[in-house]
């Protein structure tokens, strides 16, 4: 039985430890939180509320320093500390700086590429599955039992 190779650690994206007070926009509610940590790819809050994976947010991040943010993410993962987010658009510099992602000439890092995929199945069980194997291996997953669900998804951009 041949061993898979672990992943090594420099393959992680660079996050930073935070306390920032956020705000999640998702539908029409507001959600209040605190960032636990940040990348230019990202950031962990911590929400009293579940939120359903996939969801498309806006953030209003509040950086102890710098001016307050906001961003639209979608809900990559949830964590048992809390929700991941992936930010949609290229950062501010100011978080591709602090998480040290910007080279010292302070051209902006490009901005972040994911592969997604999108599950379709009535089974819950094989939908969480594969979203479970996907995700793992770094793609963005999303998953429906709604066989109109694609089609809305990509109508709405």
């Amino acid at each position: 039985m041949t061993n898979k190779p672990r992943r090594q650690h420099t393959l992680r994206r660079p996050r930073i430890k935070v306390s920032w007070p956020v705000t999640v926009k998702v539908d029409n509610r507001l959600l209040h939180g605190e960032a636990l940590d940040v990348s230019a790819f990202g950031v962990k809050v911590r929400l009293e509320e579940r939120l359903h994976d996939t969801s498309i947010v806006t953030l209003h991040l509040e950086p102890t320093r710098g001016h307050p943010l906001d961003l639209q993410a979608i809900l990559w993962r949830t964590d048992n500390d809390g929700p991941v987010f992936f930010f949609l658009k290229q950062v501010p510099e100011f978080l591709a700086q602090i998480s040290g992602t910007t080279p010292a000439s302070g051209t902006p890092s490009p901005p972040p590429r994911v592969s997604s995929i999108l599950v379709v199945d009535d089974a819950p069980d094989i939908g969480s599955f594969a979203q479970g194997a996907l995700a793992s291996e770094g793609y963005l997953v999303r998953v429906t039992a709604d066989p109109p669900e694609p089609r809305r998804m990509t109508k709405r951009g």
